[in-house]
């Protein structure tokens, strides 16, 4: 950092000066599969590389882990700096030769200079953090120049996260339920749980306003767990109510899925509201069904156990498997309403829902849920089969706000993850 700081001193900036950040790709598996020993090797290398293209003047450091920082000073332009990241993408393109077969490695690189607005050597490494981590996670393939947007990208997900942790805290998340219909009867038969945040200054927020981050911090947990415990609640009050749904469904995230604790937060929750376990639809998407593993096997076997019912929620969008419908203990295929939307002038969405319901008709999933959301879809062969919808054109004068829940919300449109 002091040589940085020199760098940026008023005597000195005559010309263009950028700090390149690169951080190896995916070193972590060379580490758990190849040990640390190797992994130092590695570096070594990567670090001889650098050095190699490198002019005289410019100046190269690991600053920890697998992080490399490169000075280049007196530079005529940005593209200049863009050069270098270049040379040393190729210089890392020639596989390194350990014992155990050659080893590719990749590293992201963010690009800064003194162009931008600088507090000091802090913010020139800040930016060119940024724009490195802003390469990583669009996968660019090349280096990425730092932008102020990303800054603000930042500091907006900075105050976001810090905003869910007092959501939490002063309890600013609300359960709505959205009511599912029988389409042979027009009753209502049972509700989806729709979590949302109330932000204090936003207003009402859905899901797809924080819980990818949520899913990434890991506060999905506290999150899911809230929702569940809420909806078992309302729905054992809601047998008070003669038309009232009979059953409620709620979402499961990845991380939510993976925890250890799961079974035990199930039955913690039905056991405190008095629900029969029977009148718990619990909905995983394909994404999370399609890691099949014993662990995996394991973890919905014992939510079986408990007598709650499973559910693959957004059928046929992702990693549809017949396997996995054969294998694994599921109750209910919700049918995506992308497919169900124009089911009653599309020919070919109608052989695709028919094809899905007959799936569903064969021992293994019991029932087969529509995610309907076009008034015409009811008839038709496979209108016909399809068993119960819910969405967008239910209104909130329904059962569920008489039984006593707050009102009806529409799900994100093509949401791809839960909780919702």
């Amino acid at each position: 950092m002091d040589r940085v700081a020199h760098a940026l001193m008023p005597s000195r900036k005559s010309n263009l000066i950028a700090l390149l950040f690169l951080d190896l790709d995916d070193f972590k598996a060379v580490n758990d599969t190849l040990g640390h020993v190797v992994g130092d090797r590695v570096l070594v290398e990567v670090g001889a590389r650098i050095h190699a293209v490198l002019r005289a003047q410019d100046t190269a450091a690991r600053i920890g882990g697998d992080e490399f920082a490169v000075l280049l000073e007196d530079l005529d332009d940005v593209e200049g700096a863009r050069i270098v990241a270049d040379r040393i993408a190729v210089a890392l393109t020639e596989p390194l030769r350990l014992e155990s077969g050659d080893l590719h490695v990749t590293a992201s690189v963010g690009i800064a200079t003194s162009l931008d607005e600088l507090g000091g050597a802090e913010d020139l490494l800040r930016n060119a953090d940024l724009a490195m981590y802003w390469d990583k996670s669009h996968g660019s393939g090349h280096s990425t120049v730092f932008e102020p947007a990303m800054f603000e990208t930042a500091v907006a997900r900075r105050d976001l996260e810090q905003g869910l942790r007092r959501a939490l805290e002063l309890d600013q998340f609300v359960v709505l339920f959205q009511p599912v219909v029988d389409l042979a009867t027009g009753q209502y038969v049972g509700a989806e749980a729709l979590v949302r945040w109330q932000h204090p200054e936003r207003g009402l927020l859905g899901p797809c306003e924080f819980v990818t981050l949520a899913e990434e911090t890991g506060q999905i947990i506290q999150i899911g767990q809230f929702v569940l415990e809420e909806s078992c609640r309302r729905a054992a009050s809601w047998r008070l109510a003669s038309d009232a749904p009979g059953w409620v469904s709620v979402n499961l995230s990845g991380r939510q899925f993976q925890d250890e604790r799961l079974v035990e937060a199930i039955e913690r929750a039905l056991r405190a509201s008095g629900l029969p376990p029977e009148r718990l639809v619990l909905e995983l998407t394909e994404s999370i069904l399609m890691h099949d593993t014993p662990q995996t096997m394991d973890q919905l076997h014992r939510i079986k156990g408990l007598g709650v019912r499973i559910a693959i929620d957004d059928f046929g969008t992702g990693y549809s498997s017949l396997s996995y419908l054969r294998r694994f203990p599921v109750d209910i295929l919700k049918i995506d309403g992308s497919f169900v939307e124009t089911i009653a002038i599309d020919p070919t969405q109608t052989a695709f829902v028919s094809a899905i319901v007959a799936l569903g008709e064969k021992p293994g999933p019991r029932d087969d849920r529509g995610g309907h959301r076009d008034r015409g879809s009811g008839p038709g062969p496979a209108g016909d089969r399809l068993q119960d919808r819910s969405g967008l054109l239910l209104r909130s004068t329904d059962a569920c706000q008489r039984a006593g829940s707050v009102r009806l919300e529409c799900r994100c449109s093509r949401r791809r993850g839960p909780p919702r």
